[in-house]
């Protein structure tokens, strides 16, 4: 396995009369969340996921988190995003991370978010996604 592959769930950034909100979802297979979830990073490995997305993402998007990345444990997986803490908007697992050992009912662990109000957030978070995933595939390969 040397690429992830993810699906995004009710991304609309064009809603309705009727949607008053741009939340959305992630799906991941669970067989590719488990490999991500063995692998071990270091301290320095996680710094420099936060380095990228600040630089290649909030920067340029003009948010100011500092460490929107929240990691498993020491592993390479991600909970949660944060795109503003004080905002209280994020895409994360609500737990699910937990649940990937042993009988694991469903085909996918998912990322739901949270108070994404406007295309620019929903936007942003969905590429700091798939800015960890870009990157995650490099240790997929050693």
């Amino acid at each position: 396995m040397k690429e992830i592959y993810y699906r995004l769930i009710n991304f609309c950034p064009t809603p309705d009369k009727l949607v008053t909100t741009f939340d959305f979802g992630i799906g991941m297979n669970k067989d590719i969340a488990r490999k991500l979830k063995s692998i071990k990073i270091t301290e320095k490995d996680r710094e420099n996921f936060q380095k990228i997305a600040r630089e290649q993402v909030l920067e340029i998007s003009g948010f100011k988190e500092k460490n929107p990345y929240s990691f498993f444990e020491d592993t390479l997986l991600i909970k949660w995003i944060y795109l503003d803490r004080g905002k209280n908007i994020w895409l994360g697992d609500f737990g699910k991370v937990n649940s990937l050992e042993g009988d694991f009912s469903r085909d996918e662990l998912t990322w739901s978010s949270s108070n994404v109000d406007n295309k620019f957030d929903a936007y942003t978070l969905g590429s700091l996604f798939t800015r960890w995933t870009h990157y995650a595939e490099v240790f997929l390969k050693e």
